[in-house]
C-alpha cells in the first residue's frame, strides 16, 4: 500500500510500527495513539493512518481514502468471518461514494495532522477504558471536524472489534450486552495484539 502510493502517485509515506506499550490489555492504546499523532505532527507531516495489525488494506486503501479529501476519513471495514457488527454508525453499504458517518473503528482511519492541533502536546486518545470511538469522534465534531466513510473502499478486519471491558470488567459488560436489543456474543482473543500500525505522510 505505501510503495503503491508512493510509486504510482508519488506520495511521500513514512511507515512505521509501535510496539504494545500497554501493561494490562487496552491500558496504554490512547496514550500510543497520542505518541503517534505527537511524533507526525513534530515531524512535519501532513496525514497519519492508523491501521490496526489485524487488518487487511488493498493497495490502492490509502491514494483513495486521500482522493476523499476531507480531513477524517476511513474506509468500509468488513470481517472476515461475514458477520457484521454494526462498524460504523449509520450502517452503510458499499460502493456509494463518500458518506457522512457519526462513528466508526479505528482499525484504518486516515486523519489530517492539523486535526490534533489543539492538542498538540497529547492528550486527545483516551485508554479504552470508557472512551469508545463515539467519544472520540464527538470530541472532533465539536471543534468542527466531521467523520467521513469512503464507501467505495473496504478494508477485511481478521478479528471481531475488542470490548475493553471483557478483559478488565466482565460482568459490567455482561450487563450491558443484556441490555442490548440484539445482543451478539463474540469469543474475543486472548489479549491485545502487539503492535500497532500507522502510515505518515507528506
Amino acid at each position: 500500500m505505501c510503495d503503491y502510493a508512493n510509486e504510482q502517485y508519488g506520495i511521500e509515506v513514512f511507515f512505521r510500527e509501535f510496539p504494545d506499550l500497554c501493561d494490562k490489555p487496552f491500558d496504554a492504546i490512547g496514550s500510543m495513539r497520542n505518541m503517534a499523532y505527537m511524533a507526525a505532527i513534530r515531524q512535519g507531516f501532513e496525514f497519519i493512518l492508523y491501521v490496526d495489525n489485524d487488518c487487511l488494506p488493498q493497495k490502492d486503501t490509502l491514494v483513495a481514502l486521500i482522493k476523499s479529501h476531507v480531513p477524517i476519513v476511513g474506509p468500509i471495514i468488513r470481517l472476515a468471518n461475514g458477520q457484521h457488527y454494526d462498524l460504523a454508525v449509520p450502517r452503510l453499504e458499499n460502493n456509494k461514494g463518500l458518506a457522512v458517518a457519526g462513528s466508526t473503528l479505528l482499525t484504518c482511519l486516515l486523519v489530517r495532522t492539523a486535526v490534533f492541533l489543539p492538542w498538540a502536546t497529547g492528550g486527545f486518545w483516551g485508554n479504552a477504558i470508557g472512551d469508545d470511538e463515539g467519544y472520540h469522534f464527538d470530541k472532533l465534531y465539536g471543534i468542527g471536524h466531521q467523520l467521513y466513510i469512503q464507501t467505495n473502499t473496504q478494508v477485511i478486519a481478521l478479528t471481531p472489534p475488542h470490548f475493553p471491558l471483557e478483559a478488565v470488567w466482565p460482568e459490567r459488560l455482561a450487563m450491558a450486552r443484556a441490555k442490548a436489543t440484539d445482543p451478539v456474543e463474540v469469543k474475543w482473543p486472548d489479549g491485545w495484539p502487539d503492535v500497532r500500525r500507522l502510515v505518515l505522510l507528506k
